[in-house]
């Protein structure tokens, strides 16, 4: 598969794409008035692109829908950190100016072609308010734009369950830093990781149009492990010694302060689960609302 995806075009810098020389390799009409168009570059090949590294904004899992039942998966990457400078040649903006290219050029080919991907009249002004970016941007602008590239899925362990991520597997090759893999799970939210997606069709229905970029390969810097060792001083514990003593102290059996809890119902913790706040979830006061980013 490596050897497959580096025999085609792939962008990773992004120094002066010619935007022009992309174009669609055959229009096919798909289910429920689809219709779907490969995306190739000037030399016939899918486009590639290797993102720069970029913060995953929420952990990434498998969804089903609740329509269809259907599953999917999306990788976002956070484009946080890039400059507003319109001008600024760092590689968030050149990998945002990039995917805009792209979506300014599919708009072109989808006008020249409007009469192949739609039955009905379609101008220009309707060709834009139908499309969907590259970029997503945040549903009230509080958060900074993303890109979103689909994870091909496989069945998973447990085919049967009503937890996606039970009956579905994610079908990608994810690596750390030291090039050794890693399981797709640890693609949360706050970690750093690059992509390479490629551009593998435009679809078009018949009110909306757009790119479906397929992640194929995921670099990723894990979050620390929750049980991994992470204790720092230990030079106290270098110096203690066992002396082979059997004197060792016993439990205390005469103190009566009150202080041994039989169950959870004394010091107000009457929802029993030793956080006492009542409501049995055992977090404490802790906000523990995941943010969501569409």
């Amino acid at each position: 598969m490596a050897s497959k995806m580096n025999m085609n075009l792939t962008y990773k810098t992004f120094p002066d794409v010619d935007f022009s020389a992309i174009k669609f390799d055959g229009i096919r009409a798909g289910k429920n008035g689809m219709k779907f168009a490969n995306l190739v570059g000037g030399n016939g090949r899918r486009l590639v692109a290797e993102t720069p590294a970029m913060k995953i904004p929420w952990n990434t899992e498998i969804r089903k829908s609740e329509e269809t039942g259907q599953c999917s998966s999306k990788i976002a990457l956070s484009f946080q950190g890039m400059s507003d400078d319109q001008e600024d040649d760092g590689k968030l903006r050149r990998f945002f100016n990039f995917l805009n290219g792209v979506d300014k050029r599919v708009k072109e080919l989808a006008a020249q072609n409007k009469t192949e991907l739609w039955q009905k009249t379609m101008d220009a002004g309707k060709i834009e308010a139908y499309f969907q970016s590259s970029v997503k941007a945040s549903t009230n602008d509080k958060y900074p734009p993303t890109f979103q590239g689909k994870i091909p899925l496989q069945e998973g362990k447990n085919p049967s369950s009503e937890d996606a991520n039970e009956a579905m597997d994610m079908k990608i090759v994810v690596f750390r830093k030291d090039k050794t893999p890693v399981s797709p799970r640890e693609l949360k939210g706050g970690c750093l990781a690059s992509v390479i997606a490629e551009a593998s069709y435009v679809w078009c229905t018949p009110m909306m149009i757009g790119i479906s970029w397929i992640v194929k390969f995921v670099l990723v810097e894990p979050k620390p492990s929750e049980t991994a060792f992470q204790f720092t001083d230990m030079e106290d514990f270098a110096d203690v010694k066992d002396d082979g003593s059997d004197n060792k102290r016993k439990r205390d059996s005469d103190d009566d302060d009150g202080d041994d809890f039989e169950n959870d119902t004394e010091n107000g913790n009457e929802d029993g689960d030793g956080d006492g706040d009542g409501d049995g979830d055992g977090d404490g006061d802790e906000d523990d609302e995941e943010e969501e980013f569409k």
